[in-house]
């Protein structure tokens, strides 16, 4: 999952990701509570853990970051989104 933007909004913060599934790109929005995510983290990759049948269902492992190369573009992203920033 790569985080492509986020909005603080009192008692909560937006976190705009998206990854891949079965090659279809789903874009997600998670609302936190409590988030440790800055303008500093757009455009990095975390774990994601998601149900197969419905990959709308899931939940971001923001204290997973993902840095491998070879893993991020495994899992459908490519050299572009690698070398986004925002």
């Amino acid at each position: 999952m790569r985080i492509d933007s986020f909005n603080v909004i009192p008692k909560f913060t937006n976190i705009y990701s998206s990854f891949y599934c079965k090659k279809k790109k789903i874009i997600n929005i998670e609302r936190k509570s409590e988030s440790n995510i800055s303008e500093k983290d757009i455009g990095k990759f975390y774990e994601i853990k998601y149900l197969n049948d419905t990959p709308d269902v899931s939940m971001a492992h923001f204290n997973k970051q993902i840095t491998d190369t070879i893993a991020i573009l495994e899992a459908g992203f490519t050299k572009a989104d690698i070398e986004f920033k925002k």
